[in-house]
């Protein structure tokens, strides 16, 4: 069967790196910052990392579920009323209120993190406007709003006894759904979340679909 990540039948056309102006590139001296010489070089080619990628282009193809919830949590933590706006963006529309070819409209009701499942293949839950979605997110999820820290958690969130070993980036097994595991902490607390995600073949996309806060 397809494998959840590699879509089929779409091809990708990556951005050729030798196509590129012709001023100089930086060059590293001594005790020079690599980090900011590698940004100063993709900046010179035009370049942009996966998250810069998912943010300007939104749900599109052969975007990886994790730079999702990744991109979710930093706008969660950093932005504020514009981040719970990229959360809106990257959720799931319940099933029967979004396009099979474009997916679903930026302003179309998203599912309930809440209460948000899976049946079947497609999403089920209350469809909330961008307003109720942003106070639902303020009244449920404030660990996550500003929060000082996250990361992927180790082991899957389904199966507590798995080996510590274990990434929590490899959890999808169920079709095309996938599921992570974060660790949260804000002003002292700290709180376990499991964010899962549903392959939307409208957006060719994984959105998210459900989160659920373990403990706080």
């Amino acid at each position: 069967g397809a494998r959840p990540g590699a879509i089929p039948g779409r091809a990708r056309h990556p951005r050729s790196a030798l196509a590129c102006s012709s001023s100089p590139s930086p060059s590293p001296s001594e005790g020079a910052d690599l980090e900011a010489l590698l940004r100063a070089e993709r900046e010179r080619r035009a370049l942009r990392s996966p998250l810069e990628e998912l943010e300007a282009e939104g749900p599109s193809a052969f975007k990886a579920p994790e730079k999702v919830v990744e991109l979710v949590m930093l706008s969660l933590q950093h932005r504020g009323e514009e981040g719970i706006r990229t959360a809106f963006r990257f959720t799931s529309a319940p099933a029967g209120s979004q396009s099979f070819v474009h997916g679903p409209d930026s302003a179309a009701p998203r599912v309930s993190w809440a209460q948000g499942k899976v049946i079947g293949g497609y999403v089920s839950g209350p469809a909330l406007g961008p307003e109720a979605f942003a106070d639902a997110l303020e009244r449920d999820y404030g660990l996550l709003l500003g929060c000082d820290a996250w990361r992927f958690a180790p082991g899957p969130a389904s199966t507590p006894a798995a080996s510590a070993a274990a990434s929590a980036r490899a959890v999808s097994d169920r079709g095309w759904v996938h599921e992570y595991r974060l660790e949260v902490a804000k002003g002292g607390q700290q709180g376990t979340v499991v964010v899962r995600l549903l392959y939307d073949w409208g957006a060719w996309s994984y959105l998210v679909c459900n989160v659920v806060l373990l403990g706080a």
